[in-house]
């Protein structure tokens, strides 16, 4: 049983770039940068989206057709 060579060709690719990841320094985080009033959280944006997305998946399997 042989290996094709664009498999061991491909496996030799991941482990290169899986080296080539842990090569990179590690850089320090950007400062923080100004607090400003008034903006939304991203929560209440998801939590409304999953919401609507909840109550229309119920609305489509209480009103759905029967397919013969």
């Amino acid at each position: 049983m042989t290996i094709p060579k664009t498999k061991i060709l491909t496996t030799i690719l991941f482990l290169l770039i899986g080296f080539a990841c842990l090569a990179q320094g590690v850089s320090p985080p950007p400062p923080a940068g100004p607090v400003v009033p008034g903006l939304v959280p991203i929560d209440g944006g998801v939590l409304a989206g999953i919401l609507v997305a909840l109550g229309y998946g119920a609305k489509k399997l209480l009103f759905q057709k029967e397919k013969k």
